[in-house]
């Protein structure tokens, strides 16, 4: 059985510190700097799942949630998770 683990990241914040030079406001993404940014990942061998794009006010917010196989045997136990 495969296990996985799981990333979640901010896209906004994450190519902000990418692009720091460009000058863009933060609400901004271009295609080409979130391309970017989903094939290092994707070189990483995290696949991407789903991601949220919503407003904020004036900024924008996207989350990615990313999957991959476990790379190392340390899993988390099903029993040290629980959702209340």
């Amino acid at each position: 059985m495969v296990k996985w683990e799981y990333k979640v990241i901010d896209l906004v914040k994450e190519i902000e510190e990418e692009t720091a030079e460009t000058g863009l406001p933060g609400h901004w993404l271009r295609a080409s700097d979130l391309e970017k940014v989903l094939n290092e990942l994707g070189a990483q061998g995290w696949e991407l799942v789903n991601i949220h794009f919503t407003l904020d006010g004036r900024e924008a917010i996207a989350i990615a949630l990313l999957k991959r196989a476990c790379q190392n045997a340390q899993v988390i136990s099903d029993s040290s998770m629980r959702v209340e």
